[in-house]
């Protein structure tokens, strides 16, 4: 990696550079390096972001970035280094700066560096540049470094532990100057997914693959005293945070990033490199605490989980080809090409945009009361400006009406009764309702929406042009939780960034583009009425025809946890009864016998596979009385049972009316 050819560009000193600093309790470090450098340069704009921490935490660094003047952006939680420096990254651009450089609280960059750095990214805006880092007694700790193709190793370009095998170079994020041009390229920034470690190692493999290149400049340092940010520990002992992320997301990384074979090496060569990430402590400090071991082996049955379920997919990807040309409403895995569908981008002088609020009901009178009018308030927010109109349609999947009051208690509702038992029914019912709108947006009635539910689910939707917005689901307790079921988080959802293409949603919070629906020729499979997994089905099978998918962050419903679900044993059966969802969502998206056939095998592999994983786990959880491993482990395990079940033939029908949940015969062909 040689410096950038600067050549001839102007460098009129209009175009300034955001320093961009996260900080996670670390406001003592902050004053301590950023706020020691009076000058920074007049082209330099400080913005740290602060992921959330303590309260007391928070007032230090607001208190201190009003102190420096600098620009302070304060997340609601700690949403990881990737996260928070696109945070930054977004509000230095909302400043006017073309290039950015992200760095760490515990690290500093002179004036006459910050400058040579900000000159040589505006010369060269494909280039991601990094300074040499040496520590504070002069010792280089950083000058590039490598990552091991087949093996996934991490090391420097000279070290004896770098990989024998082919490699690929790769900057620190300790000290990382980027431009505005480059992030757009690499859709914003980091990739949220990592948390913490291996962000900066997958930002340098993105950037050469969207046709940037990694320079270092040897002539400019910056000085980190590496391992600040994890406070003071004996020997060379890293935190248990370091040996748990770098162990999965190496295998996140390579689950993301690489093709089938070089993942099967990394995964088979994971116990070594584990032991060596672990070893970078010591060996010391597995005499003090089994912590770092433990910490180890989580990272790596995580990141195992990770990967493995990515080879599976290739796998399948692989061996399925495509016999004809798909019929309208075919799903054939494995294709290649995706129809055209129809934009959700309107021209300035269409017509207001129709919306259906769809609530599936059965016999939950009480809860669809409190909903409705709250239901009433978001309608009103998002029609007042003339751009929608809306319509509150309630279908009531109970014979004996048992909505019926509720719902005409409210002029505006229209109220429906669907006869044929399932939430699979219910859902292609409010599809047909829907007829005359073009969205229909989803919530149970056992939720009750945010502020801006449905205004920012529209947003979404207005300016992705994407068929399918999906938003966030929040548990609510409604009675005392067993501390195993929170450790475990049971009833945690994910979260992504808004804009973020999904291939899988839950219909709980779901808005749906009516035109690209029916042009894709997708609809709710009543095989599957009675069991979890229809809403699985349905997203995947409207990716597989071609639409898109995203995520909205700003939309969230709060999901009522009843106190008959806060047990182990009504958790645990949910863990069964998703690996058993799985693998008939597969079979379902599957046509031909051989192929189902292969996914049953595939599936009984995988189930073995989650709970040997699992059973390992929870002996752990047991050995070191960690609730979160024993809860984690049991999770594994259960799921694993429902995979192999569904291989096997065994259904379980969780929302069965007749008290047989358990049905022996698989899942019925197409």
């Amino acid at each position: 990696m040689s410096p950038p050819n600067r050549g001839e560009a102007e460098h009129d000193g209009t175009h300034d550079m955001g320093l961009v600093v996260v900080n996670y309790g670390s406001s003592p470090l902050l004053r301590q390096y950023l706020a020691a450098a009076s000058e920074l340069g007049a082209h330099v704009r400080v913005v740290v972001v602060d992921n959330r921490s303590t309260v007391e935490e928070r007032g230090e660094v607001t208190a201190l970035a009003a102190e420096q003047g600098w620009d302070l952006v304060t997340l609601p939680d700690n949403r990881g280094f990737g996260a928070a420096t696109n945070a930054g990254f977004a509000r230095a651009r909302e400043l006017g700066c073309a290039t950015f450089c992200c760095l760490n609280p515990d690290a500093s960059v002179p004036p006459d560096v910050l400058e040579e750095l900000r000159l040589a990214s505006l010369a060269d805006p494909l280039a991601v540049i990094a300074p040499r880092i040496v520590n504070s007694a002069g010792v280089t700790v950083f000058e590039g470094s490598t990552l091991g193709l087949d093996d996934g190793r991490t090391a420097a370009p000279h070290s004896p532990t770098r990989s024998r095998g082919p490699v690929e170079e790769w900057l620190t994020g300790a000290c990382l100057v980027v431009s505005a041009e480059m992030i757009d390229r690499l859709d914003g920034g980091y990739d949220e997914g990592y948390f913490l470690y291996w962000e900066d190692v997958d930002l340098s493999h993105r950037a050469l693959a969207a046709g940037g290149s990694l320079v270092v400049r040897s002539d400019l340092v910056a000085v980190h005293d590496e391992g600040g940010t994890q406070g003071t520990r004996e020997g060379g002992a890293k935190s248990d945070l370091y040996y748990r992320y770098n162990c999965r997301n190496r295998l996140l990384f390579a689950a993301r990033n690489l093709p089938r074979r070089q993942l099967l090496k990394w995964i088979v060569r994971t116990p070594r490199v584990s032991w060596e990430i672990l070893l970078r402590g010591g060996r010391r400090q597995l005499l003090h605490s089994p912590k770092p071991l433990v910490a180890a082996v989580r990272g790596s049955l995580e990141g195992l989980g990770i990967a493995l379920v990515a080879l599976v997919r290739q796998t399948a990807s692989r061996s399925v080809r495509v016999q004809h040309a798909p019929a309208r409403g075919d799903l054939i895995q494995g294709a290649t090409e995706r129809a055209a569908l129809p934009s959700a981008r309107r021209s300035p002088d269409a017509g207001p945009v129709r919306v259906t609020v769809a609530v599936p009901t059965f016999g939950r009178p009480n809860e669809l009361r409190d909903l409705l009018p709250q239901l009433l308030d978001q309608v009103a927010e998002v029609t007042a400006g003339g751009q929608y109109t809306a319509e509150i349609l309630v279908v009531d999947n109970d014979p004996a009406r048992s909505a019926a009051a509720v719902a005409a208690a409210v002029s505006e509702v229209r109220y429906v009764v669907e006869a044929t038992p399932g939430i699979a029914a219910v859902r292609n019912r409010a599809l047909d309702e829907a007829a005359a709108s073009r969205l229909l947006a989803f919530i149970d009635d056992d939720e009750w929406p945010c502020i801006d539910w449905l205004a920012a689910l529209l947003r979404t939707w207005a300016g992705s042009g994407a068929a399918a917005v999906s938003g966030r689901i929040l548990p609510d307790y409604t009675g005392p939780v067993d501390p195993w079921i929170l450790a475990g988080d049971f009833f945690v959802r994910r979260r992504m960034p808004t804009g973020t293409e999904i291939d899988v949603a839950a219909a709980g919070n779901l808005l749906l583009d009516l035109a690209q629906v029916r042009a894709a020729g997708t609809r709710f499979d009543a095989a599957l009425g009675l069991a979890a997994g229809e809403d699985t089905l349905f997203s995947r099978s409207l990716v597989h025809a071609g639409a898109r998918m995203v995520w909205c962050d700003e939309s969230a419903a709060v999901d009522l946890v009843p106190v008959g679900r806060l047990t182990r044993r009504w958790v645990l059966t949910r863990a069964w009864s998703h690996g058993n969802a799985a693998v008939l969502t597969e079979l379902r998206l599957t046509a031909a016998a051989a192929a189902r056939l292969r996914i049953r095998i595939q599936s009984v592999l995988r189930g073995l596979l989650r709970l040997g994983g699992g059973g390992a786990r929870w002996v752990l959880g047991l050995a070191t009385g960690s609730e979160g491993h024993q809860a984690g482990g049991a999770r594994s395990i259960f799921r694993g049972i429902g995979m192999i079940g569904a291989g096997l033939g065994v259904v379980y029908e969780e929302y069965a009316r007749d008290g047989r949940r358990w049905r022996i015969g698989g899942i019925r062909t197409r």
